[in-house]
């Protein structure tokens, strides 16, 4: 997989600015800053932190950005691997039934444009998203739960412009360039929030260091896996022999 990772570099950077040039977006700049941020940040985090699904979801939610901006049709599509990212972040493994029924209707949601471009459809997507953040974040623990505060952070903050951007539209408001940039420099700081987390957060450091002092201490009692997962804060992990 290495190799087709490194040729996602030249072929992103390709893509984006074909796709800008030729979309011709309003706010460029700002557009592809997203787009850019989403697969240069997502490549970085895949090179770096292999074992996390993390960077390959965030490239994906990158190319897709970048083909809503070529193609009109396709202008929601980033918001199914986006949401995909926010749920699962750090490892981008779907866990839980819940996570993988929320994700599965993020992308039909994100896929539908019709249904995309609906603005009560848009707040319940938005909310959801949240509300599914915000269970991840309360059910974990330890280092577990300080991992899931980034993208409890980003799953609001997204959450919040959909909800602001979809009220202002039922309000015969329209949406306007301040929505768009706001819309963009969220994405920005999405992609570089969790990227920054994943690769220097001090949850993985205090998780590795809990580690060590845990089974440093055969008093601690409990099998391997029971003291791995309490470490890791994953009560679903499993040990390879």
């Amino acid at each position: 997989m290495r190799w087709f990772r490194d040729a996602l570099w030249p072929a992103g950077l390709a893509f984006g600015a074909a796709a800008e040039w030729s979309g011709q977006p309003e706010l460029i700049a700002l557009d592809a800053a997203a787009g850019f941020a989403l697969v240069i940040l997502g490549l970085t985090a895949w090179s770096r932190r292999p074992g996390s699904r993390t960077g390959p979801i965030m490239t994906a939610a990158g190319f897709a950005w970048f083909l809503g901006t070529l193609w009109a049709p396709a202008v929601f599509w980033h918001r199914g691997p986006l949401a995909q990212l926010l749920v699962c972040y750090p490892d981008g493994r779907l866990s839980s039934r819940l996570q993988r029924v929320g994700v599965g209707v993020a992308y039909a949601y994100a896929v539908a444009g019709v249904v995309a471009g609906n603005s009560y459809l848009t707040i319940v997507f938005a909310l959801g998203l949240t509300a599914v953040a915000v269970r991840r974040y309360v059910t974990a623990a330890g280092p577990g739960r300080r991992a899931r505060l980034a993208s409890l952070l980003a799953a609001a903050a997204f959450g919040l412009v959909l909800v602001t951007d979809a009220t202002w539209r039922l309000a015969g408001a329209g949406t306007g360039p301040v929505m768009l940039a706001w819309y963009d420099l969220t994405v920005c700081l999405i992609a570089a929030g969790l990227a920054a987390d994943l690769l220097w957060g001090a949850w993985a450091r205090a998780a590795v260091t809990g580690l060590v002092v845990d089974l440093g201490e055969p008093a601690a009692g409990g099998v391997l896996r029971d003291r791995l997962a309490r470490a890791l804060g994953d009560p679903t992990l499993v040990v390879g022999y």
